[in-house]
């Protein structure tokens, strides 16, 4: 005890001299020291088990410092506490440590698992949790494993390779594209793209968008644009996500709105900016205003080239933005972003997201059918998906499904993050994304951290860090495994240049089984 006590002087004396106690110690960690010795003190022998632990508290910058500083806390000559510079007599055995006594074996914060696992859901269901507890540790936490493409602590980061300058979709006399779901067929790989037409970049996606089809030889690209009716859906149409069917139909779902004007921004003053709401007029009944919405349909075909049905509304956008215009007056805008997968019974397992609160932020939610081809079967969820900061997410992909070893299987997609800012914010757009996952299609998981940040690496030595990078779809292969991502990329700030492309980047899968 009056070790400690001299340990509360000297805590005392290095708070208020604004002394640091260790390097990545600051004061406010000396507070929160100096309260856990001044606790041991008051409760004499009280198991160090009933203390707090230190680093649950910490700030940053100090969590990763050990726990052992209160056994070692140093004064300016580093003088550990309990130590003199006078020589002195053997002394009985120590008191008990503030610092619990490691597990077996010791771990030290080098040899430490940064992420622990109990099994593969702590994973996030893209790799395994191996290791873990043993008879002489029954606590011995596991480590993940990742499956080919994955990698991070708990397998939430993809494990991107560069990607070829001039592959994915960039057209002649940058024209511009925005993101492209792409499917296998034959040995060629489909593209279905949203290129935005009148010489327009991404501030008039929301008018000059089309649906186009382009093909590759390779998965990586470069991908042209088909040379019969390239044209799938003219303008406006957008938000192409496609996905195949167990019976083989190609299957897009796509934003559409009819009536809506273009605009040719190759003529001066054409330039169009879109927004994700119209104001209604402000009255009491409150009535729709007159720009159309953006509604979500599906089309099929047989044939990557078609020809397609007609388009089949699945999801009304005026009836689930209902409860928004109600609270404020207005509408929203926004695309539904509807994707997911089509099991093999013919049900459909899907995400949309909504525009629901005043500063319009947008929240992911489930949408689910009996029948992927009857319309009347497609049932939104209205209750949001995850609890997200800032803006939410959007845009998630295409779904695909995995299987444990322990058999356990779960649905995976990609999303937009938005946490940090919103495309229609004076911030800008974001450029980072994650992933989540579901066991049941119904309850997701929301990654930690992100699969993609903005920054691409090319093939020729060059990076880029880009304004924007949106619009995920990852290309799966025979097994329905990830194997390439494709992303919408804005190389410059949009007050530079609204131009656009579409960048597909491989995933590092070699060696792999799956």
């Amino acid at each position: 005890r009056k070790r400690h006590a001299r340990a509360v002087a000297k805590l005392w004396i290095l708070y208020f001299s604004r002394r640091p106690i260790a390097s990545g110690v600051d004061q406010r960690s000396a507070m929160f020291l100096l309260t856990v010795v001044m606790q041991l003190v008051l409760m004499g022998t009280a198991s160090a088990a009933s203390l707090p632990d230190p680093r649950a508290s910490l700030p940053d910058a100090a969590a990763t410092v050990s726990v052992a500083v209160l056994n070692a806390v140093v004064d300016q000559a580093g003088e550990p506490v309990g130590s003199s510079s006078q020589p002195r007599a053997p002394s009985p055995p120590p008191a008990p440590s503030v610092v619990p006594p490691p597990r077996s074996p010791p771990r030290t914060a080098a040899t430490q698992v940064d992420a622990p696992c109990q099994t593969a859901v702590d994973c996030a269901m893209n790799g395994e949790c191996v290791g873990g507890p043993t008879s002489a540790d029954p606590q011995l936490p596991g480590h993940c494993e990742c499956n080919a493409g994955w990698t991070g602590g708990r397998c939430e980061r993809l494990a991107l390779l560069p990607a070829n300058p001039r592959g994915g979709l960039r057209l002649a006399n940058n024209v511009s594209t925005w993101g492209g779901s792409i499917i296998e067929r034959g040995g060629s790989w489909h593209m279905y793209a949203s290129r935005i037409t009148g010489g327009c970049g991404l501030n008039a996606w929301a008018s000059n968008s089309e649906v186009v089809h382009a093909v590759s030889a390779t998965p990586e690209g470069p991908y042209d644009l088909v040379d019969t009716n390239p044209v799938v859906l003219p303008p406006f149409s957008h938000d192409t996500n496609a996905i195949v069917a167990p019976t083989g139909e190609i299957v897009l779902f796509v934003t559409a709105r009819f009536g809506a004007p273009t605009h040719n921004c190759t003529k001066s003053g054409e330039r169009h900016a879109d927004t994700d709401t119209a104001n209604s007029p402000q009255s009491s009944t409150k009535s729709p205003p007159t720009v159309p919405p953006k509604h979500t349909y599906m089309v099929w075909a047989a044939a990557p080239e078609g020809p397609w049905s007609e388009p089949v509304l699945v999801l009304n956008s005026t009836t689930w933005n209902s409860d928004y215009f109600n609270r404020t007056g207005r509408i929203a805008q926004c695309d539904g972003n509807v994707n997911g997968v089509i099991n093999a019974d013919g049900s459909f397992v899907g995400l949309w997201r909504r525009c629901q609160t005043p500063a319009l932020y947008t929240i992911p939610h489930t949408i689910s059918a009996s029948n992927w081809r009857d319309a009347s079967t497609y049932t939104p969820d209205p209750h949001p998906l995850f609890v997200l900061g800032g803006s939410g997410a959007e845009d998630p992909s295409n779904i695909w499904t995995t299987t444990s070893v322990a058999g356990v299987r779960a649905y995976h997609a990609l999303f937009h993050d938005e946490q940090s800012t919103r495309c229609m914010l004076p911030t800008g757009c974001s450029a980072n994304g994650r992933h989540a996952f579901s066991l049941d299609g119904k309850a997701w998981r929301y990654a930690s951290e992100d699969a993609w940040t903005r920054n691409v690496t090319f093939t020729d030595g060059t990076t880029l860090a880009a304004n924007t990078r949106a619009r995920p779809h990852v290309i799966l292969n025979s097994n329905g495994q990830p194997t390439h991502l494709s992303n919408g990329l804005q190389p410059e700030a949009a007050a530079v240049s609204d131009y656009v492309w579409t960048v597909v980047a491989p995933l590092d899968v070699a060696g792999s089984t799956l």
